[in-house]
């Protein structure tokens, strides 16, 4: 098996199928453990150099001015500041990523895949000193993310949200996976006379069908067995049957 397949075979893998509203689904592919400790690496070089540079600026600056004591309390701020907020401020951000995860390809996202809110970014970066926990090997966050079927490490868990892929050359094999659309049969008048609110409903039915999953599909059409007397895959059939039947007519 050639190191391609491979890589499709494990972004495939961490595919989670999320349904939203009215039941179409998405699919999240999730950020391991390895590729989001890449980005915290690249983040903490960046927080040091962010850290230090200032901190040049305060002390010569303020020292200067003010001397060396309210210098030091001006870099005693500045060095809390970066550490709690650095990621917070990105990741509530328009792209939802710090620079350390835009450049490996990570966003962080609600678990339904919409854009965090500063509450949420603020809840899972106070956690994060818990998650990091013994310092440097991070054993409890890597520990929770072994755990979690999503990689979420608890600071993830408590503020709903998970770390996935963006990088489009990273992600061609889940965005070309997509529902298979219903299959194609000849139309058949239904049993009975059926209302236009009826009809639009089955019309409305086979239209989003390819949004959502094969057993996804069957489940919704179980729901109208009085009238297809059929389950499963048969009833989305007969559905698709009526439905071509009523373009017809109509």
């Amino acid at each position: 098996m050639s190191y391609r397949h491979r890589r499709q075979q494990d972004l495939l893998d961490t595919l989670q199928v999320v349904e939203l509203a009215e039941g179409v689904e998405i699919q999240l592919p999730i950020a391991g453990p390895l590729v989001r400790g890449q980005a915290f690496l690249l983040d903490t070089v960046f927080r040091w150099l962010g850290t230090v540079m200032i901190s040049l600026m305060i002390y010569f600056v303020w020292g200067l001015l003010f001397g060396g004591g309210v210098a030091m309390g001006a870099l005693a701020i500045v060095a809390f500041v970066i550490d709690w907020f650095y990621f917070v401020l990105f990741e509530a951000g328009r792209q939802g990523a710090t620079p350390g995860k835009r450049i490996v390809g990570l966003r962080v996202v609600q678990t339904n895949g919409q854009p965090i809110t500063i509450g949420q970014s603020v809840l899972r970066n106070f956690l994060r000193y818990v998650d990091t926990f013994p310092l440097v090997f991070s054993g409890i966050g890597l520990t929770s993310m072994a755990l979690s079927k999503r990689s979420q490490r608890l600071g993830d868990i408590a503020a709903d949200t998970l770390v996935i892929y963006t990088n489009k050359e990273k992600l061609y094999p889940a965005l070309l996976r997509r529902a298979t659309p219903p299959a194609a049969v000849d139309p058949e008048a239904p049993p009975v006379l059926l209302s236009r609110e009826e009809q639009s409903g089955i019309a409305s039915f086979v239209e989003r069908a390819s949004l959502w999953s094969d057993d996804r599909r069957a489940e919704l059409a179980d729901i109208l067995y009085p009238l297809t007397s059929r389950k499963g895959n048969a009833a989305v059939r007969r559905l698709v049957a009526f439905n071509n039947w009523l373009r017809r007519s109509g």
